[in-house]
């Protein structure tokens, strides 16, 4: 969530979407007034300065688990967490921190798969990757296994990257950006749900670390940045429950997000193949570069999060520095929406601030049960202790307390950060 990587030849589409049955303007405003307004315009004038301890009250570390068939190797785009477990990579964590051990494995032969998205469901793991399989409460196959894409005519499509989320007592597949198939236990399609686009739109590949679907409670969210509307999941569909106001010149529209990418991409490498590399003409640049986009909505108690961003389209190949995301919220009391001001909240309670010169928290691993997540590696919180040390700083104690527990080489330490409740 704190990069944002744009290829020359690839560059895959960034923001979370979602949408109604059909896009037809008389359902939108059917779901306008079921639902209420979010207002995000209004945060590009309302600009905030927060310190953290200003909307939560107690901080936690928890340290994953290091095993050698646990290991993780990347905090930043990797983690799914769900009300149940964490998933890294085909491997689960509880959230003890302990490691549960490996679901998706190598040498199974039916059930052996390379798929990493991973979920729980009335005390079985399912994976989903060039197969649909599932698992018992201790990470064994049970027997049920589809294969996919085989067919050019498979009912689930795959061209593009997908999700896989939690929808009732059914579970579903999101195929970017314009369709969710519903699929049971079984492994049967139950139903689909066009939301953006149309029947004939291509899937696009989509960047991994978008939240397309997050959870709140017993409810997945579904957030659609593209027709603007929250989604709670249900067995077979969407049910709507807030409308996203975001109509201003910031927004990066929906006609843009669903061109064509090979339009761009002809481009530049026309222009790479030319020598000249001066992309600030390309029809990406002028298309997309300053607009703003969401990378997904958290729902807690008090506040929907939305984690935000400006976007650099082409960034390294202009010489330009990428936009940090931002934060805006809107307060389900209050019904104000605002941006916080500059990287995140000022970090007055976790006692890592001024860690990599950094004096803000950001939730870059995202929101959940009232918590909000950042991942840090141990070797980085060592080496603070110690140069606060080393500078005469007075150290958080919890802090040093928490840092005699771990070892440089152990597996990440999850930073949660929990939320004041009104």
């Amino acid at each position: 969530m704190h990069k944002i990587f744009y290829s020359l030849i690839i560059i895959p589409f960034l923001f979370c979407c979602t949408n109604t049955k059909k896009t037809a303007m008389g359902e939108i405003e059917e779901v306008a007034e079921k639902s209420m307004a979010i207002n995000i315009d209004d945060a590009f004038s309302d600009i905030r300065e927060i310190r953290l301890s200003d909307i939560a009250d107690s901080v936690s570390f928890l340290p994953l688990e290091t095993t050698q068939e646990g290991l993780v190797t990347n905090i930043e785009y990797s983690f799914k967490f769900t009300p149940s477990f964490i998933f890294y990579y085909g491997g689960v964590f509880d959230w003890t921190g302990k490691f549960r051990g490996r679901i998706v494995k190598r040498g199974q032969g039916t059930y052996e798969d390379f798929g990493t998205d991973l979920l729980s469901h009335d005390n079985h793991f399912y994976s989903r990757g060039n197969k649909l399989i599932e698992y018992d409460n201790t990470g064994s196959p049970t027997g049920k296994v589809r294969k996919l894409y085989e067919d050019v005519n498979d009912d689930i499509d795959r061209r593009a990257g997908v999700e896989f989320f939690n929808a009732g007592k059914n579970l579903a597949i999101y195929s970017y950006p314009n369709r969710i198939f519903f699929i049971n236990t079984d492994f049967e399609t139950i139903g689909t749900r066009l939301v953006a686009g149309s029947d004939t739109l291509k899937p696009h590949q989509r960047d991994n670390g978008k939240n397309f679907a997050t959870y709140y409670k017993v409810n997945t969210l579904f957030y659609n940045f593209m027709n603007d509307t929250i989604f709670y999941v249900t067995e077979d569909g969407l049910e709507p429950q807030w409308v996203v106001n975001f109509t201003g010149n910031h927004r990066l529209s929906t006609e843009i997000l669903l061109m064509n990418g090979n339009i761009f991409r002809d481009e530049e490498i026309q222009i790479l193949s030319s020598g000249i590399r001066n992309f600030e003409n390309t029809k990406r640049v002028l298309l997309w570069d300053k607009k703003h986009i969401a990378n997904g909505a958290f729902e807690t108690d008090n506040y929907i999060f939305f984690p935000m961003q400006e976007l650099t389209p082409l960034a390294g190949a202009r010489g330009k520095k990428e936009e940090a995301p931002y934060l805006v919220i809107f307060d389900k009391i209050s019904h104000q929406t605002f941006r916080v001001k500059g990287d995140g909240f000022l970090d007055d309670l976790t006692g890592l601030a001024g860690m990599n010169g950094k004096s803000y928290f950001f939730p870059s691993n995202g929101i959940i049960d009232e918590k909000m997540i950042h991942a840090v590696w141990p070797f980085e919180l060592l080496d603070f202790v110690k140069e606060c040390q080393k500078a005469g700083r007075a150290v958080n104690p919890r802090l040093l307390e928490f840092s005699r527990t771990i070892k440089e080489d152990d597996n990440p330490v999850l930073v949660l950060v929990c939320l004041k409740q009104k």
